[in-house]
């Protein structure tokens, strides 16, 4: 290994985005818990939370009603291509349903995942106003977190509102999917519907 590489930039002075970081994050739960990354998950947020259709992909899995991932090539929509889920391990591995999202936003938003200094820090901007996991703004005078996924075949978007104790799921598989179009009719919903 070459340690010799230099650093993109001083820590604390640049915002990147990084999946390998995500995947690091998954490499020190297992060495910190002293188990595998996704028994970690389901035992100590997906089985808490009553997520019983969201786990981590494995290769080896038969997932009841999986969904087929498709994109737009020419104008025809073919099948995505597929790719092994194992490697996204900690960034992006995981499947499961608007419910059982919705049973995680519950959750957290209800301190059953994290204590009161912790949540607050999940809220608190960082360097391109990142917080821990997700962007974060104010909209209307309401903060607004969200994060985006997607893959061949998909594309995911989760949005919390948190003073209206709301969220916005959006998952498709199609990932031509213009989410940006989607994303902004809901939040124009949202926001005119709120009393703030």
């Amino acid at each position: 290994m070459n340690n010799d590489v230099p650093l993109i930039s001083e820590p604390g002075t640049e915002y990147h985005y990084s999946g390998v970081g995500y995947f690091l994050l998954s490499q020190i739960i297992e060495e910190v818990s002293g188990q595998q990354y996704h028994r970690f998950l389901r035992e100590n947020i997906f089985d808490p939370l009553d997520m019983a259709s969201t786990g981590s992909d494995r290769q080896e899995q038969i997932i009841r009603d999986r969904a087929s991932g498709y994109e737009m090539v020419d104008g025809a929509v073919i099948n995505a291509a597929p790719i092994y889920m194992q490697i996204l391990t900690g960034g992006g591995d995981i499947y499961s349903t608007v419910e059982d999202m919705r049973h995680w936003h519950d959750g957290l938003t209800g301190k059953k995942l994290l204590s009161e200094e912790s949540y607050a820090q999940m809220f608190t901007p960082g360097l391109n106003n990142y917080g821990y996991g997700w962007q974060i703004q104010l909209r209307n005078g309401l903060t607004m977190a969200m994060h985006t996924g997607g893959m061949p075949g998909f594309r995911s978007l989760f949005m919390t509102f948190p003073e209206l104790d709301s969220c916005i799921i959006i998952l498709s598989n199609n990932s031509s999917t213009n989410m940006q179009d989607i994303l902004d009719y809901v939040v124009g919903v949202v926001l005119d519907s709120s009393p703030h």
